[in-house]
Formats: C-alpha cells, sequence, structure tokens
C-alpha cells in the first residue's frame, strides 16, 4: 500500500522470483539450454498502462539460467499510475525457434505464470451495491466498528438506517468487491468472497432485525421487513408475530435460528455456481 504518503514521484520495489527446475524442465525441450526470460508483467487498470520488466534471462544457448531464486528492483512512476497495480511474474520464450514438437517455439510465448500480487497507489473507493446499504471506513481510525482486523462491521445502531461497514485498512477485500460484476477471474473472485462474506454479514443483519423487533415490540423498517418475510421467510413466515419472533431467540433456539438463516442466505446468494465459474476459469489457464 503506498497510499497515505503524499509528495512522491517514483518509488522502486525490490522483487524476487522464484523458478523451480521442474518447471523449466517441463516447458523447455533442453532446460539446460533454453532461451527463456522471466519478467514481472504490470498492469495499470485505471490507466491501462502495461509494462515487463526482464527478472532474468538467457545470454546465449550456453548460458541459460537454471531453477532458483532472481532479483531485482522495479521502479514506477507515480504519474503513470492510479489505484492498482497487478504485478504478475511469467515465464516467457525469448526466440523463436524451429521444431516440430509440442513445445511452445515462438518468441513471446507466456510459458508459466507465478503468483500475482497487487500495489494499491491509490486507496481503494467501495463501489458495491447490494441487498444494504454498504460503506468503507479505516477501523483503525475508528472506536466504534469494532476491532481493526475485523474486515466488515454489521451496524444497526440507527435502526432506520442501518449499515454494512467494509474496513478499508484491509484493500484488497474492498477492491475485489468492487469486481463482482466483471466477469473474467478477478471477477470470480470477488464473487466467491463475496458470497462467503455475505452468508455471515447478511445472518448477522437479520438476527438484529429479529431483536430490534423484539424490542421494539413491532417489525418497524422496511429493511427488517425484507429480511425477514422476503429473504427469510421460509423460516420466519410472511407475517411473524413478536412473540413467536422472541421465541426465536430463546437461548434452546437461537443456535437453530442462526444455522436456518445462514443456510437460506447461502442459498440464496448460490455460492456453489460461482465457486464452480471460478474453478473452471482457472482450470482453462
Amino acid at each position: 500500500m503506498l497510499f497515505g504518503t503524499d509528495g512522491w514521484e517514483t518509488v522502486t520495489l525490490e522483487i524476487s522470483v522464484t523458478v523451480e527446475d521442474e518447471t523449466l524442465e517441463y516447458v523447455f525441450p533442453n532446460p539446460e539450454q533454453h532461451e527463456g526470460v522471466i519478467v514481472v508483467a504490470g498492469y495499470c487498470p485505471s490507466t491501462h498502462k502495461r509494462f515487463a520488466e526482464p527478472v532474468i534471462w538467457h545470454t546465449g544457448h550456453t548460458d541459460s539460467f537454471g531453477g532458483g531464486t532472481y532479483t531485482t528492483d522495479v521502479t514506477l512512476e507515480r504519474s503513470d499510475f492510479r489505484e492498482r497495480v497487478s504485478l504478475t511474474p511469467k515465464l516467457v520464450r525469448n526466440r523463436t525457434r524451429s521444431g516440430e514438437d509440442d513445445y511452445a517455439s515462438k518468441a513471446g510465448r507466456e510459458l508459466a505464470t507465478g503468483r500475482g500480487w497487487d500495489v494499491f497507489f491509490d486507496e481503494p473507493v467501495l463501489s458495491l451495491e447490494g441487498d444494504l446499504p454498504v460503506e468503507a471506513a479505516r477501523f483503525s481510525e475508528r472506536t466504534d466498528l469494532g476491532t481493526e482486523n475485523n474486515e466488515w462491521y454489521v451496524d444497526v445502531r440507527n435502526a432506520e438506517e442501518p449499515k454494512l461497514w467494509v474496513n478499508k485498512d484491509h484493500p484488497y477485500v474492498v477492491e475485489v468487491l468492487n469486481t463482482v460484476d466483471d466477469w473474467d477471474k478477478r471477477g470470480h473472485v470477488g464473487r466467491v468472497v463475496l458470497n462467503h462474506l455475505a452468508a455471515s454479514m447478511l445472518t448477522q443483519f437479520t438476527i438484529k432485525a429479529v431483536q430490534h423487533a423484539v424490542v421494539t415490540g413491532e417489525i418497524e423498517y422496511q429493511w427488517q421487513k425484507t429480511l425477514l418475510t422476503d429473504v427469510c421467510s421460509e423460516y420466519f413466515g410472511t407475517n411473524p408475530t413478536v412473540d413467536e419472533l422472541e421465541d426465536l431467540l430463546q437461548p434452546e433456539a437461537i443456535s437453530t435460528t442462526i444455522n436456518q438463516v445462514e443456510s437460506i442466505v447461502q442459498r440464496r446468494r448460490t455460492p456453489h455456481e460461482d465457486v464452480q465459474k471460478l474453478l473452471g476459469v482457472i482450470g482453462d489457464e
């Protein structure tokens, strides 16, 4: 994370990339004398700027690199980037070769990809729209939103306008939730994360909707009605009484209530479908 620090124009990142001998043996016909290069590929979605910085490369048929860890410095200009820059290590073929076999032959062909990571130049801004209002804040700077380790917080202190807070101390959570409408791998990941978080989030909202109704003696607000008589109507019914709701909060019933609500929410968001789609995308790579 580079945001929060003013007055800088460039940043230099020390990047280490590890390649295994088994990988070189798998992608090159002769791993002892290959023509490959390891690069760090960068892409900024906000400015559409792309770059590739070499980490290690062959210097001839007799001087190819082997398995090991290689380090380089990558310098980025502040003026070139906004918000997030994704960095991905790649093993690429550096020269075209002849031959009729199953190995890649054209220069520039991507042979292997490592785990990527993100550099945040600017603080992510939450753009998620969903079941309930969502806002982002830095929990480390607040005393009313739980601990800074929490990724989110269900807030019904103002029952007329309940909110879901997302912790900006975890920028990846905010960023990945912003991708839920995309249909690439990052979008699939966003939907899996959202479905995982949403089950717990909406379960807490629903239980708090029940508690508020019991305390006030009525289902007072539309968000309560939506959660209790729409989202979870198969458990609470379409017109539950306050006494019925109170019974569901009793010590002997609360565990069943939470489990039932969570099960309904999970089915509603069909997380299994998004997991299957994500696995399919990964399998196609």
